[in-house]
């Protein structure tokens, strides 16, 4: 199984079903939260794949149609649920 493919096991499997139960994606059935929690996990992936992008803010910009703020925001969201997934694998192994 390829990094990409695990780390999306991890994501939606393990990582958004262990967050506190007054995160939104937990309390709403909200298709904007939801969204929102898929768009930081494809980039994320998009951080798997090309991990030294110079271009990886206009990339995720012109992805998902969003501002080069928003974009920089999930890019941010996404180190940050990184770190966290490699921290879990480093668990695991170790």
């Amino acid at each position: 199984m390829k990094e990409q493919e695990k780390f999306i096991d991890w994501f939606n499997n393990t990582f958004l079903f262990n967050r506190d139960s007054s995160s939104p994606t937990l309390l709403y059935n909200n298709s904007a939260i939801n969204a929102r929690f898929a768009r930081i996990r494809e980039v994320a992936v998009m951080m798997l794949e090309k991990p030294t992008s110079p271009k990886l803010r206009e990339e995720v910009a012109l992805k998902f149609f969003i501002t080069m703020r928003c974009a920089l925001d999930y890019i941010n969201y996404a180190k940050m649920i990184l770190e966290e997934w490699k921290k879990c694998q480093a668990s695991k192994s170790g």
